[in-house]
């Protein structure tokens, strides 16, 4: 490995990287490779939630990201919307979705059998997955704000 310069191995002491793999030992492959180039701020996150409660909190300077996360078994439903979600969202992304689901089933009191109200949330999941994503509804407190 080529020697660093002095400005280079300064820059590098000082960046604070977030690893997000759910591989551990990817995780420690990756860490032993940072630290060989001079960095010391090295954060990890076992998953996208983690991953993203680690950016809010620990504001890094540099992700980086699993290049694959597991998929789903299956598509969620038969038809052009559940073969697009099988085919670009993650396992974790998709536990995402569900528990902000439930928060839009009750927040808006929808009747998941009802057909007007599989429509709001379809139009919902559209935003969440492939849109700007979905923001809960104006009043909305989080349960674990509420404290």
């Amino acid at each position: 490995m080529m020697a660093m310069d002095a400005k280079t191995a300064d820059l590098m002491g000082s960046q604070k990287i977030l690893v997000i793999d759910d591989e551990h030992y990817t995780r420690k492959v990756i860490r032993a490779l940072l630290m060989s180039i001079g960095v010391k701020k090295i954060q990890e996150a076992c998953d996208g939630h983690a991953g993203l409660d680690a950016i809010c909190t620990a504001v890094p300077d540099i992700v980086l990201v699993d290049w694959e996360m597991p998929g789903l078994d299956e598509p969620p439903f038969d038809n052009d919307l559940g073969r697009k979600v099988y085919d670009n969202v993650s396992q974790e992304a998709w536990r995402m979705w569900m528990e902000h689901c439930k928060m839009l089933l009750n927040e808006y009191r929808l009747n998941p059998a009802r057909r007007e109200d599989q429509e709001v949330i379809v139009r919902q999941m559209e935003q969440y997955f492939f849109g700007e994503g979905a923001a809960p509804p104006p009043d909305y407190i989080a349960p674990d704000a509420k404290h």
